[in-house]
C-alpha cells in the first residue's frame, strides 16, 4: 500500500471508534469495546484502487507509486523502510519525527549535528 495506507486508515478508524465508546460511555454510562483489524483497514483502502482499476485501467496507472519510489520519496525519515548493509529491512514507525529523529540518528550511528526544518 502506498504510505503505509493501511495504518493511516487503521488509525482513521480507530481514532472514530474511540470517540464513539467515548460518546457511548457518556450517554449510557457503559463502557465498550474496541477493535481494530489492520489487514481488514488496509484491504478496504486497496478496494478503492481495485474499483478504480476495474473501471478505467489508465486512470489506476496515474495513481499508482511504484514501491521504489514510495520508499525514497517518504517525506518523513522516522517512518520509513531502509536495508541494512546486511541485506535485511528495518522498518521505521516512529510518526513523531521531532521527538524520535535524534535518537534514530545515534541508533543508526549518525555523529554531529543534524538540523532538519520540521
Amino acid at each position: 500500500l502506498p504510505y503505509q495506507l493501511g495504518e493511516i486508515i487503521a488509525s482513521v478508524f480507530l481514532t472514530c471508534a474511540v470517540a464513539l465508546a467515548l460518546f457511548h460511555r457518556e450517554r449510557t454510562g457503559e463502557g465498550q469495546l474496541v477493535d481494530v483489524n489492520l489487514l481488514r483497514a488496509g484491504t478496504w483502502g486497496v478496494s478503492t484502487l481495485a474499483a478504480i482499476g476495474q473501471k478505467d485501467p489508465v486512470k489506476l496507472k496515474l495513481i499508482l507509486v511504484p514501491p521504489e519510489l514510495v520508499r525514497v520519496n517518504w517525506p518523513v525519515p522516522t517512518a520509513n523502510c531502509y536495508r541494512t548493509r546486511d541485506g535485511y529491512w528495518l522498518q521505521m514507525l516512529g510518526l513523531e519525527t521531532p521527538r524520535h529523529l535524534g535518537k534514530t540518528l545515534r541508533a543508526l550511528g549518525v555523529r554531529g549535528k543534524v538540523y532538519a526544518k520540521l
